[in-house]
């Protein structure tokens, strides 16, 4: 099955990988790419009826990541952690989505450099993240009176998140954005300043003077002053 996953164009990375790695690649019964990694231990999970080397690398470059160690997510969940209001209000699934589009923005780069079809980076690349029933239902839900409804941070981070992180630069979110703004300007601010951090940052050179867990850390402090300016119902 490698033979059919690697050429020449993901070959150097592979190998940088399988260095430090225990790579195994193993077929999934839901028909779809994935990775889990532990350790230094990874499983590649590869579609058996689509044999697919652009998927399997955009897998690889998720481990990459790991190489590097870039580890945003988790970081982000230990913070939040450490105070309640923000660990119900951005639980676990919701920070492994930020994270995870976080990820796609470091890695999109170079799946292209290497070689590879955009639209095959990943399987919605052609699908706008938001309309404006998606807008709408958060600009009606959002706040009770001039609280925040508490249930409705969800939705707002994590499609905030998926427009802010799309890779497809043929999508235009202006508008949508300026809806974000216009909904709750401080939470967009800490959302957008995430953003810029993490693809500003190099974390093939990052040190223990500023990495990850920095990038982590003024996120959280910016949620925690967006939660003390504000109540939640």
């Amino acid at each position: 099955m490698k033979d059919l996953l690697i050429s020449n164009r993901n070959e150097e990375l592979w190998e940088k990988l399988d260095e430090k790695f225990n790579i195994e690649i193993v077929p999934n019964t839901e028909k779809e790419y994935s990775v889990f990694t532990r350790s230094e231990n990874a499983i590649i999970y590869y579609d058996p009826t689509n044999i697919c080397e652009s998927s399997f690398t955009h897998e690889l470059l998720h481990i990459n990541l790991k190489y590097h160690e870039f580890y945003i997510s988790g970081a982000m969940k230990n913070n939040m952690r450490s105070d309640y209001l923000l660990d119900r209000l951005f639980p676990t699934e919701l920070i492994d989505h930020i994270g995870n589009v976080l990820d796609h923005l470091k890695m999109f780069k170079l799946y292209l450099k290497m070689g590879y079809d955009p639209a095959k980076f990943i399987y919605d690349y052609s699908d706008k993240k938001v309309d404006d029933s998606v807008i709408n239902n958060i600009k009606r839900n959002y706040r009770i009176g001039n609280k925040i409804n508490s249930n409705a941070v969800h939705y707002f981070a994590g499609k905030l998140s998926a427009i802010m992180g799309d890779v497809n630069s043929e999508h235009n979110y202006h508008d949508a954005e300026i809806e974000f703004q216009n909904i709750d300007q401080e939470l967009y601010n800490a959302f957008a300043s995430l953003f810029v951090e993490v693809i500003n940052h190099d974390y093939e050179n990052a040190d223990f003077m500023y990495n990850y867990r920095d990038i982590a850390g003024k996120f959280h402090e910016q949620l925690v002053d967006w939660k003390n300016n504000n109540e939640f119902v």
